[in-house]
């Protein structure tokens, strides 16, 4: 899963890298590669829906050329929580139905009507919350870009 985007600026292309170096160091990325107008980042991912959404991405590359801020991510933290949301209520089926199967050494698979509405929610809910990671994490990444322009902005005054 990846994000592109840009956005044009005035300013100094390193006050606006500088202005992203300190939001993206306290929120776990460490610096990969960096020069006068582009930077490369690494995070963990995200783990909890509870984290800043930066997380969501796992790779940032910005690039500050000719007025213009650039930014590519790889939103691998999104995937990871997406992924677990929606395969979540294919387990919880599995779990609910194979249990009782395996406990009492009968060979029909069953599962009641309370495990059938959980699971549907699931398949409801899990692709809406994968969605809303997406746009939580895409939020953010744009804000980090406008913020840096009007930081760079600033510091040309």
């Amino acid at each position: 899963m990846r994000y592109e985007t840009e956005l044009t600026y005035r300013g100094d292309s390193e006050a606006a890298l500088a202005a992203i170096e300190q939001t993206l160091m306290p929120n776990g990325f460490r610096l990969v590669e960096s020069g006068a107008s582009r930077s490369v980042w690494a995070g963990r991912g995200m783990r909890s829906s509870r984290e800043n959404p930066l997380r969501g991405a796992t790779e940032i590359e910005l690039r500050a050329v000719g007025g213009v801020l650039r930014l590519q991510a790889v939103l691998g933290g999104v995937k990871r929580m997406a992924l677990f949301v929606i395969l979540f209520p294919i387990i919880l089926w599995a779990g609910l139905s194979l249990a009782p199967m395996i406990a009492n050494g009968d060979d029909r698979m069953s599962i009641g009507w309370a495990g059938m509405i959980g699971v549907g929610l699931w398949l409801i809910i899990g692709p809406l919350l994968a969605w809303s990671f997406r746009r939580r994490t895409v939020q953010a990444l744009d804000d980090l870009l406008a913020n840096a322009a009007a930081h760079a902005a600033r510091e040309t005054r």
